[in-house]
C-alpha cells in the first residue's frame, strides 16, 4: 500500500488492492484517483451521479455526462477530471481483486473480456441499474472504511454485482459499443476457448483454427478493439493465473510450472519475471507479506470492537 502517497480523508477510503472515494467538487474541477498506485494492472470504475466527467489523453479530450458508469483500465496517459458541481463515486481495484470479483462461473470469461475494455453506459433511463450500482459501491466505502473481518469478501461480492450489471446491458445494447457484433462474439469466443487451453500452451495459429479464422483475421481484431495482440493477451492470461496461484495456492513453484504447462520451473521463472519484473519466488513472499500484514490488522480492529 503506497499509504506514503495517500492520505484517507473521511470521503476516501484506502487499502492495499482497493482505492474508494466519493467525488464530490462543488466549486472548482477535480482530478480523480491520480495518487493511487497499485503494484499491478489496475482498473476505475465512475459512478457519475450530477455533473460531467472529462477523460483527457495526450491526444483527446472525451466529456461524459451524468448520470452514467464508467469503467477503464488505468493507464498512465489517461486522466479524468469531474466538473465542478460534480458527484459521484470512484472505485480503483488491483488486478487480483478483479480476478476474484469475477470467479469461475459461467459468465467469467464473458466478465473478464469485458473488464478489459472501455465502457461508458448512459443511466437516465436506466434507474435500477443505477440505484444497484450506488448502492453496492457505498457498501464498499463502508467496507473500506470499517475495515472489519470478512472486507475482501464482501468487497469483491459487491464489484461482482457491478460487473455483471455492466455484462447484462452490454447484451442489451445501452452502451458505447466500439466493436461489432461479430467482432465482440469472436472475441468472447477466443477468451472461453483460451480459458480451456491456457495450459495446454496453445499457440495463436491453434486458437484461430479452433475459432474458424486465419491468425491475421484474429489479430486484426484484438489489436483493434483491445489494442493487443492475440499473443499479448495470452501471456497476460497466463502470467495472471500464475499470480493467482502463487498468491492464493500451496503449490511449490514447480509444480505451478507444471500445471501452468510449462516444460521446466527456469522456463516459467524466465516467463513470469518477463512479463511482472520480479522472479515468482519474489513475488509469493511479497504477496504473503501483504497478506499478513492485512490480517494483522484486521485482527486488531476486530479485537477492539465495542
Amino acid at each position: 500500500m503506497n499509504s506514503d502517497k495517500i492520505a484517507p480523508t473521511a470521503d476516501q477510503r484506502h487499502q492495499q488492492s482497493v482505492f474508494a472515494e466519493l467525488i464530490i467538487s462543488p466549486l472548482q474541477a477535480k482530478f480523480l484517483g491520480g495518487l493511487v498506485s497499485f503494484q499491478t494492472k489496475s482498473w476505475q470504475c465512475v459512478l457519475l451521479t450530477t455533473g460531467s466527467l472529462d477523460r483527457i489523453t495526450p491526444e483527446t479530450q472525451e466529456t461524459i455526462s451524468a448520470p452514467a458508469l464508467v469503467w477503464l483500465p488505468v493507464e498512465a496517459d489517461t486522466r479524468l477530471r469531474a466538473s465542478a458541481g460534480s458527484t459521484g463515486i470512484l472505485i480503483v481495484l488491483d488486478a487480483t481483486t478483479l480476478s476474484n470479483s469475477i470467479g469461475h462461473k459461467p459468465e467469467a470469461a464473458s466478465l473478464r473480456l469485458m473488464s478489459s475494455r472501455r465502457l461508458t453506459i448512459n443511466l437516465t433511463n436506466m434507474q435500477d441499474m443505477l440505484q444497484i450500482v450506488h448502492s453496492s459501491l457505498n457498501a464498499i466505502l463502508r467496507e473500506l472504511e470499517q475495515a472489519s473481518a470478512g472486507m475482501d469478501t464482501i468487497i469483491e461480492a459487491h464489484l461482482r454485482i457491478v460487473l455483471v450489471s455492466i455484462w447484462r446491458n452490454l447484451s442489451q445494447g445501452h452502451f458505447d459499443e466500439n466493436a461489432s457484433t461479430g467482432s465482440a462474439l469472436l472475441l468472447e469466443s477466443f477468451r472461453q476457448s483460451l480459458e480451456t487451453h491456457m495450459r495446454e500452451r496453445w499457440p495463436v495459429s491453434r486458437y484461430a483454427q479452433e475459432l474458424g479464422v486465419s491468425s491475421d483475421h484474429l489479430h486484426d481484431i484484438c489489436t483493434r478493439v483491445l489494442n493487443k495482440a492475440p499473443k499479448k493477451l495470452i501471456q497476460e492470461r497466463l502470467a495472471f493465473e500464475a499470480e493467482t496461484l502463487l498468491a492464493k495456492s500451496q503449490m511449490t513453484l514447480g509444480q505451478i510450472a507444471d500445471y501452468l504447462g510449462f516444460p521446466s520451473a527456469p522456463q516459467f521463472f524466465a516467463f513470469f519475471k518477463t512479463q511482472t519484473g520480479m522472479p515468482p519466488g519474489r513475488y509469493r513472499k511479497q504477496m504473503r507479506g501483504r497478506a499478513q500484514r492485512q490480517n494483522s490488522e484486521s485482527d486488531r480492529t476486530f479485537a477492539d470492537w465495542p
